[in-house]
């Protein structure tokens, strides 16, 4: 899945979107390092893309990357945030998700993405359930 390089930062990443792979996603990031919208947005789709696929190792510091950002950066931030405790669920490292979804919390109000707070709260309860064995619902034919 080679990707054509464009001219410019905004070519390359309106063809990532028509295209939608991470290697496309790549390329902007590549391309457009001095672009840092650009090239911050397309970190958030690789993110996206990522743990879509279960490719957690490939998504952690991505969203490493966007957590250290400056204050002002809430949004991006609260995404990397939530991203890490999405991916480090998925990863089993419940201690270290709780942990993530417990610094997320003051971010919270900055995350705009629907798909992602979902995936957070299915994250949350898999954290739960590991964590507290003992507050899952009994298997059926017990109790």
């Amino acid at each position: 899945g080679a990707v054509a390089s464009e001219k410019t930062p905004l070519l390359q990443y309106f063809q990532a979107t028509r295209l939608n792979t991470p290697e496309a996603w790549r390329a902007v990031v590549d391309f457009a390092p001095t672009d840092e919208y650009l090239s911050r947005r397309a970190k958030q789709q690789l993110i996206r893309l990522y743990l879509a696929d279960g490719n957690y190792d490939a998504a952690l510091p991505l969203c490493d990357e966007l957590v250290a950002l400056d204050s002002k950066e809430a949004e991006l931030r609260a995404f990397g945030q939530a991203g890490r405790a999405v991916a480090l669920s998925g990863k089993g490292l419940f201690t270290d998700s709780a942990q993530a979804i417990a610094a997320f919390q003051s971010l919270s109000d900055e995350l705009h993405d629907n798909a992602l707070r979902e995936r957070l709260k299915a994250a949350e309860q898999k954290n739960n359930q590991s964590l507290n064995p003992k507050e899952s619902p009994s298997p059926p034919g017990e109790g």
